[in-house]
């Protein structure tokens, strides 16, 4: 007992004197204990990029990463990533395993596990932060009208639950699993609510704008044509009475009214006759008939012109998106919306010369795959493209930040900034980072420039990383106008423009709008000079003199004459009010062209036309030059049938009046 009291004695003894001996082994060898432990400090610093180490260490630790901390006053340089960072992306192969176990279950009959694994499916895809999986979501939407044709209801409402969430940025997906959601009274909400989806994203979506862009532009190009069309044939048979009138004046005297009439009919018909070929028909009818228009009907003559000269010219640009499929601009889109193709990848690294967008992208996709450092490395080279983005230096900015680099961090956030100074997710992001260098004032007047920019978006972050861990920072979604970039940019090749063009006309399209352009030039000499011969005449008139007209030297014509042209014209005057009629029954605007409302009918023309043909397309009657996404094109059948019947009834409600 004596011995165990006095080794305790003892050590207590050295433990008190521990802290000194080690002081006086520091003041006897002080250069020999540095230089053996402490790595070559370089000479100059890039700045602080890491935390403050405090004064006690604890406990040694050992790391897992393979950079040096060196100090140069209070500054760190080749920053060590921090532990505790993990990226919760995942690569394709764990969707397929998933999915590969979720046929299995169907296989044994197991829809519990079938739709625990759909679930399971679903969260890992938001955790990686994947925006779509179109492939899954359409195999799941049909599976889902299957089940449901086949009597299976809660695996059908299961599966097109599922496909909704795996791609809710695809517009097809949204409309199937929307109809199989409408029909459950519990889901119907729900389904009505996919199927607007499905219309704003037809709509909205780069890709799906772009077609039904193109096809609005060839439905329009076409009304144009037939409006064209429908006003150079009125305006004929508005001024055949005077052109009669006029021919008959000039033919010898005695000439039956028959042969007069049959010349005008003649002069008519010759351009069907000879086949001139629309663009040539118009100039024909349009020239002869315009000496006897009034002016609101010379200015949409003018106009209709302007149309025929522009319209093979915009052809090619017209039948852009015919281009669409295989292009560029499709792999832009598919690259930020789809993530389950693996084809993307293979041909996003085959583009030689990418720009920042294709790099951009790369990065995105291997950063929701989980590999950051590959993330980091293309995003680096980005960066340095002079055509770099502000997404760019933002996403960026996280990589360095989750790389352990915060300050070269902030110096991405503030190029993001420059660029854009509105960027929310950038200054929010700085805040974060700031905060974490223990930079309060500065993270806090980051923070409240965000706010005052929009306060809804930052509170929603703030809230999203109380959840999350100390190294949160958003990351910003792929915005639909980056994925849509250059995509108006492509026409058809010249020879795609000229056959579609040769279905109309016999003549070639650079011709046709020379001819256009050559009946533009006739209508304004035929507008100005009789702008000139009536205010010639006015003036001398003013002037006391007469002008001699070839009819003054004639007879007076007997009462029975004017009553045989009063009856005439009173006939013209019937056949013209059927024609009224008949036309406003077939087509939306003929009437106001008959009536001497002409701007007024091409309008209804035009809108009714282009609507009627994305009616009949939308609906499958018409087959659309580019088939691309059949199931939310039929979406589009009602809105366009109300559209239609709405045009057709207020064009015939309206009371076409004269224009101006």
């Amino acid at each position: 007992m004596a011995s165990r009291a006095v080794s305790k004695k003892m050590l207590s003894q050295l433990e008190s004197h521990r802290y000194f001996v080690l002081a006086v082994l520091l003041c006897v060898f002080p250069s020999q204990t540095v230089s053996a432990q402490s790595p070559a400090v370089p000479e100059q610093t890039t700045g602080y990029q890491g935390q403050t180490t405090p004064a006690n260490l604890g406990e040694g630790k050992t790391s897992a990463g393979d950079g040096q901390l060196t100090y140069e006053n209070v500054e760190e340089d080749f920053p060590e990533p921090e532990e505790g960072f993990a990226s919760e992306g995942l690569d394709k192969s764990g969707f397929k395993e998933i999915w590969a176990q979720r046929g299995l279950a169907m296989q044994r009959g197991d829809r519990s596990q079938e739709y625990r694994l759909l679930s399971q499916l679903q969260h890992k895809k938001d955790a990686a932060g994947w925006p779509n999986l179109f492939q899954y979501g359409q195999v799941l939407a049909r599976e889902a009208v299957k089940a449901q044709a086949d009597g299976s209801s809660a695996a059908a409402y299961e599966r097109a639950s599922a496909a909704i969430a795996l791609a809710p940025q695809h517009p097809g997906v949204q409309a199937i699993a929307g109809k199989v959601l409408v029909m459950a009274p519990e889901r119907r909400l729900e389904g009505a609510a996919a199927l607007g989806r499905s219309l704003f994203l037809s709509v909205t979506e780069p890709a799906h704008q772009r077609v039904r862009g193109g096809q609005l532009l060839i439905a329009l190009w076409l009304s144009v044509l037939c409006a064209s069309l429908l006003f150079g044939f009125i305006m004929a048979l508005r001024s055949c009475g005077r052109m009669h009138t006029a021919v008959l004046d000039r033919l010898p005297s005695g000439t039956p009214n028959f042969q007069a009439a049959l010349v005008v009919i003649l002069l008519l018909a010759t351009p069907v006759l000879f086949g001139f070929g629309v663009t040539l028909s118009l100039v024909w009818w349009l020239t002869f008939s315009g000496f006897w228009m009034r002016q609101p009907e010379r200015l949409a003559t003018v106009l209709v012109l302007i149309w025929m000269t522009l319209l093979p010219l915009t052809l090619p640009f017209a039948l852009g998106h015919l281009h669409y499929p295989g292009s560029e601009s499709e792999l832009v889109y598919m690259a930020g919306r789809d993530m389950g193709n693996e084809a993307l990848d293979v041909r996003l690294d085959n583009i030689q010369d990418p720009s920042p967008r294709i790099l951009f992208l790369r990065g995105m996709r291997d950063y929701w795959r989980g590999d950051t450092g590959a993330a980091l490395t293309i995003m680096e080279q980005a960066a340095l493209m002079p055509e770099a983005g502000a997404e760019v230096f933002t996403a960026l900015g996280n990589l360095r930040f989750r790389d352990g680099q915060k300050t070269r961090a902030i110096q991405s956030y503030d190029k993001a900034l420059a660029i854009d100074s509105n960027r929310v997710v950038a200054l929010f992001n700085k805040s974060r980072v700031l905060y974490k260098m223990a930079d309060h004032s500065m993270a806090g007047a980051a923070h409240e420039a965000a706010s005052d920019i929009d306060l809804a978006m930052v509170t929603r972050l703030s809230e999203r990383a109380q959840d999350a861990d100390m190294f949160f920072v958003a990351d910003e979604p792929i915005a639909g106008s980056l994925l849509s970039v250059g995509a108006w940019d492509m026409q058809v090749d010249d020879n795609v423009a000229d056959s579609f063009w040769s279905r109309f006309s016999p003549y070639e399209r650079l011709h046709s709008a020379l001819l256009g352009l050559v009946g533009l030039l006739l209508a304004f000499i035929t507008l100005f000079a009789k702008q000139t011969l009536e205010r010639a005449e006015d003036r001398s008139r003013a002037k006391g003199f007469v002008r001699s007209r070839a009819t003054d030297h004639l007879e007076p014509v007997e009462r029975s004459v004017q009553i045989r042209k009063q009856i005439r014209e009173h006939r013209r005057q019937a056949r013209l009010r059927r024609l009224r009629r008949v036309l406003g029954l077939i087509m939306a605007g003929g009437a106001h062209m008959v009536y001497g409302a002409p701007l007024s009918g091409l309008l209804f023309s035009c809108i009714f036309v282009t609507s009627m043909l994305l009616y009949l397309v939308s609906i499958d009657l018409l087959p659309a030059l580019i088939r691309f996404d059949d199931a939310a094109l039929s979406l589009f059948g009602i809105p366009l049938g109300v559209f239609v019947v709405g045009v057709y009834i207020l064009s015939i409600l309206m009371r076409p009046e004269e224009d101006w």
